[in-house]
């Protein structure tokens, strides 16, 4: 009796404990599900491009809000990727390049399936192309099916099992489901498994106004970006479908992004428009249907976003977080909104090393070549209301000065804000022999401590 005595004692001490730690997220919680493009531009119909129909994309849009200005933080996928996932730039979290070419965070960071999964018991899953390192940073997926030499994410059907497995295993929990396909990433490929059914040739399109690649073939990659891009969507109708079936819809939010703009000359990998801003989307219960709103947004707005409509906190260590939280404008709120929107190039290979920093007030963008291996740094301005290909360069012009002298203003304090470790000449002059000299370099090449 004394014993039996101790132990209901014993539990009734600890019941508000385990009440106040439970993961039970409630009946109302939403889940996430988000679908990644990778190197998609605004080739969309709701974007305004008409060469291809793109219903199932455009269908997301008319179910919730379409962001007009969403930027990449870099544009190559690891380093916008981890942007997108830790609410952090990449010279933050030092995802500053390709994971598969040896970069990787410079620890641990927290992600946002982790807070969901932690915090509120979320079950978790990815689907496709990550690559954003560690791998041990993501040990929290219940379920993780990396693409690796096989681009089984072109295959609706593959996919589509995939989707719906994942449904299945989350039945009766909240999710964070992460559904990254590789379309219209390179090789574009004119068909695959039958889709799209009647691909689209050369004479069909004319080569991107902003591009730089005019020569012979430029029709024929651009035919077949567009015909990835259909496939791309016919892929995410399947996954809303499987969605669908699986009664999950409704109480779902969807954010459909791209990690960086199409593989053409001026756009991935350059900090002109054509490679940083992409297409976001997000539906779901609580976004404003049929929504299009034109203020700036970066992907390390992501994080703050769903931690707050899932009801996680963010997680508080000695980072600076400079994402916004994008719910009031998915309410469709009138809000003050940031001025000022900053991007940056470090690594993509261990050789293709492009020290450069932009920022844009929406009208005026500045990029800021910095200075390497002795050549003076060039800056570019550029008006993006009359030029939208930036193809001329204002800042030498003596009425622009005082735009010029405000948004170097801007990039620096942001640079300065947020620890840009190319402040320090030490550190570029590291990067910058990573660059000379990549095979005495050793892999992890940036991982400072």
């Amino acid at each position: 009796m004394r014993f039996t005595s101790l132990l209901v004692l014993l539990i009734s001490a600890l019941l508000p404990i385990l009440a106040s730690c439970s993961t039970d997220p409630g009946p109302g919680t939403p889940s996430i599900l988000v679908i990644t493009a990778d190197d998609l531009g605004n080739q969309l119909g709701s974007y305004g491009d008409t060469t291809i129909p793109t219903p199932n994309i455009d269908a997301i849009a008319t179910r919730g809000t379409r962001f007009t200005r969403a930027y990449v933080t870099q544009p190559s996928c690891s380093p916008s990727r981890s942007s997108f996932l830790t609410g952090l730039y990449p010279h933050q979290n030092g995802q500053i390049g390709l994971a598969h070419m040896g970069f990787g965070m410079t620890r641990e960071w927290p992600a946002t399936p982790g807070l969901l999964k932690e915090q509120l018991g979320y079950f978790t899953a990815l689907a496709g192309k990550l690559h954003v390192a560690p791998l041990s940073a993501f040990r929290f997926f219940d379920a993780l099916t990396l693409e690796t030499s096989s681009p089984w994410t072109r295959d609706i059907d593959v996919v589509g099992e995939k989707a719906a497995s994942f449904f299945q295993q989350a039945q009766g929990w909240p999710f964070y489901i992460q559904i990254d396909l590789v379309d219209p990433h390179p090789p574009f490929e004119r068909q695959h498994g039958g889709l799209p059914r009647n691909p689209i040739a050369a004479d069909q399109v004319k080569p991107f106004s902003w591009s730089s690649d005019k020569g012979p073939n430029a029709a024929q990659e651009t035919a077949d970006y567009y015909n990835s891009v259909s496939r791309l969507d016919s892929i995410v109708g399947r996954v809303i479908d499987e969605l669908r079936k699986a009664g999950r819809l409704e109480n779902t939010i969807i954010v459909f992004w791209s990690d960086n703009g199409p593989a053409f000359p001026r756009a991935k990998t350059t900090l002109y428009e054509a490679g940083t801003l992409v297409p976001l989307i997000i539906a779901g219960p609580g976004v404003k249907a049929g929504q299009v709103r034109d203020e700036l947004v970066s992907m390390v707005d992501i994080m703050p976003t769903i931690a707050r409509l899932a009801g996680a906190k963010m997680p508080v260590n000695t980072a600076h977080y400079s994402g916004m939280d994008l719910t009031p404008l998915l309410r469709g709120e009138q809000v003050a909104w940031r001025q000022y929107l900053f991007t940056e190039e470090n690594f993509h290979t261990p050789e293709l090393w492009t020290p450069v920093r932009a920022v844009t007030d929406g009208r005026w963008k500045l990029i800021d070549h910095l200075a390497r291996g002795g050549v003076p740094e060039q800056i570019q301005l550029f008006d993006l209301a009359k030029d939208p290909g930036e193809q001329v360069n204002l800042v030498n012009r003596p009425m622009r000065r005082a735009d010029r002298e405000r948004l170097l203003a801007e990039l620096m304090q942001w640079r300065v804000r947020t620890a840009d470790p190319l402040l320090d000449p030490a550190v570029f002059r590291q990067w910058d022999q990573i660059a000379l000299h990549p095979s005495q370099s050793v892999a992890p090449w940036y991982s400072p401590q």
